[in-house]
């Protein structure tokens, strides 16, 4: 049996947003259904999103209507969250940023984005229409 083993180091770079989450379901569709294996390192929480969109799709995927399956970007992708880990290195510590159903839960660059995001809605208070 032949497999191939890809490793890829920030897929993210000069890449907008929507063509990370693209880049991702084509990753994972070329392993879901082989024997291939990916490692991907990135520090993009739009790669993050997309690889707990083919997760969750795998965990409720048979729930959904054949027909309505392909409405979801990532249908082709989906893949069960037990065939997955996702770490994170934060301060030299390894950790695992799945929660006990294989999604990922809150971790490093979600409270990233949340500071960034909480310093903006801070700011909002004080705009005032028509400035």
């Amino acid at each position: 049996i032949q497999y191939v083993q890809s490793i890829i180091e920030e897929p993210e770079l000069n890449l907008f947003p929507s063509a990370q989450q693209e880049m991702v379901y084509e990753f994972l569709t070329d392993t879901v259904n082989s024997e291939n294996t990916l490692t991907l390192t990135t520090h993009s929480p739009y790669i993050l999103f997309a690889i707990n969109n083919c997760m969750m799709g795998g965990m409720v995927g048979q729930h959904i209507p054949t027909e309505e399956r392909v409405q979801f970007p990532s249908h082709h992708a989906w893949i069960s969250p037990s065939l997955v880990s996702i770490n994170e290195i934060h301060d030299g510590q390894l950790k695992c940023i799945q929660d006990e159903d294989g999604i990922i839960e809150d971790n490093y660059l979600n409270q990233a984005y949340k500071e960034n995001s909480s310093e903006y809605l801070s700011l909002l208070n004080y705009y005032e229409d028509g400035e």
